[in-house]
């Protein structure tokens, strides 16, 4: 779970254990300006997206257990931080602020695909992994990308009225919940 401040900068990761019952943070895990804005985890590896006013945001690959830094990257070329993180496969997609999707191959930490989306993510976007698809989700839309092309279709208009980042969720039925104007 990753937390900001939103006062004073910076921000936490919260690392539950649930078979030793065991809860661990730490404490600007990226710096001591950036906010832990997503998090992403894959095969024991927590991926911290970074946000911070006025500035540029990371992605910092981290080990919940050892609580130290993997390794950093800076992907994105807009430079107003991170708001959404998602791994398929050996595939990491970082969503920036205003929609620039950057994918990076975990192996090599190459960027290997890049794209704005502008048109639909006015301001932050999400991500999430459903079935080997990533999804996206911004106030106005909801919409997917392709695992080979990492071309996107959009699904559905939301215009959500949100306070906050737009989130989406999927349930054990595959439905998808995100919010529509105020419903």
């Amino acid at each position: 779970l990753g937390l900001q401040c939103d006062t004073k900068g910076g921000g936490s990761l919260l690392a539950y254990d649930p078979v030793a019952d065991v809860l661990t943070s730490a404490i600007n895990p990226i710096d001591a300006r950036q906010m832990v804005r997503s998090v992403a985890t894959h095969e024991g590896v927590a991926y911290l997206g970074g946000d911070v006013t006025g500035g540029r945001g990371v992605v910092v690959a981290w080990d919940p257990t050892t609580h130290t830094e993997l390794w950093r990257v800076d992907p994105l070329s807009d430079t107003a931080g991170v708001t959404g993180l998602a791994v398929r496969g050996h595939h990491l997609y970082v969503f920036g602020h205003r929609g620039e999707l950057v994918v990076l191959d975990l192996n090599t930490r190459a960027v290997i695909h890049r794209s704005r989306h502008r048109d639909v993510v006015p301001n932050y976007g999400t991500l999430l992994v459903n079935r080997g698809v990533v999804y996206g989700t911004s106030s106005a839309a909801f919409f997917r990308f392709d695992p080979k092309t990492f071309a996107r279709t959009d699904l559905a208009e939301l215009n959500g009225e949100w306070y906050g980042i737009p989130r989406s969720a999927v349930d054990e039925n595959n439905d998808f919940y995100a919010i529509r104007g105020r419903n």
